[in-house]
């Protein structure tokens, strides 16, 4: 199988969608045909990742771009490592968001997908991109996330001009200025999978009452390896956001209700999040 790279069951011969997208820790959504890498029409049997991925028009193939993203991610943080004290306002966290429905000629679509590839292959190679993955929103409205290092806003918007799905408003970039308290590790990286973590996001709540008070919780947080990395957003309804290597949801949820800005206007969200193993200590 030429995809083999990716399959719990290499094998000679021809192997199922099923079987050949069965990445570590991910299940088949069931809403694709296994006979077809095309976009298929059976029913969701059930979601895992990508979620509701048909209402964006990609099909099996967002799957293969967000996998190659998490490949390029690796290749970026070989050649990158960032010192994970670092605190800069250069940084931008970036959810990739659903746009537009995606045209029904499929020999354009493709064309934009390799498009889209290049673009952050290009990127990483400038080194410019630090991480990238997809995750789980329960809206579908957010399909993954970047992590880029930018001293403008125009100046990130231009890294995107040669990709037609962000340029046409197919895929729409929600960017904000953070801080990194500690960043997504960069060394250390296992090169044979991704893994499921997960993705806390504090939203900002009207009154965020003592700021101090709860860096500190979080930073407690980090002393005790509960999580992982954590950005500060500057602006818009997230206030911050961690990583998590652990899958116990009702962990985290328990944890994060002891936040001292009590939860409200939105609290706590925690979704799936895949990364290359070991990008999440």
């Amino acid at each position: 199988c030429a995809k083999r790279l990716f399959c719990r069951y290499p094998r000679r011969g021809r192997c199922t969608v099923r079987e050949r997208y069965a990445l570590p820790r991910l299940e088949y959504c069931g809403a694709f045909d296994e006979s077809d890498e095309g976009t298929g029409t059976n029913p969701v049997k059930q979601v895992t990742f990508p979620n509701q991925i048909e209402n964006v028009g990609l099909g099996m193939k967002s799957w293969r771009i967000f996998v190659a993203l998490c490949l390029l991610a690796l290749a970026s943080c070989a050649h990158t490592p960032m010192d994970s004290s670092v605190k800069t306002d250069n940084f931008w966290f970036i959810f990739l968001e659903t746009g537009k429905k995606t045209p029904s000629d499929k020999e354009l679509v493709t064309a934009m997908q390799r498009g889209h590839i290049k673009n952050f292959e290009r990127l990483f190679a400038e080194q410019k991109l630090f991480a990238a993955g997809p995750l789980r929103d329960p809206t579908g409205l957010k399909r993954g996330i970047v992590i880029v290092k930018a001293p403008s806003r125009d100046e990130l918007a231009s890294y995107f001009q040669p990709d037609e799905y962000v340029r046409d408003g197919y895929m729409t970039l929600n960017a904000t200025r953070c801080v990194v308290h500690k960043g997504l590790a960069t060394e250390g990286i296992d090169t044979t999978g991704i893994e499921e973590v997960r993705i806390i996001q504090i939203m900002r709540p009207a009154n965020a009452g003592d700021t101090r008070a709860n860096h500190a919780f979080l930073q407690s947080l980090l002393d005790k390896s509960t999580v992982s990395a954590w950005y500060t957003i500057e602006s818009g309804p997230v206030a911050e956001i961690l990583f998590a290597k652990t899958t116990d949801t009702k962990m985290l949820r328990e944890t994060f209700a002891q936040y001292p800005a009590a939860p409200h206007d939105g609290g706590v969200e925690i979704w799936g999040q895949w990364l290359r193993k070991g990008v999440v200590k």
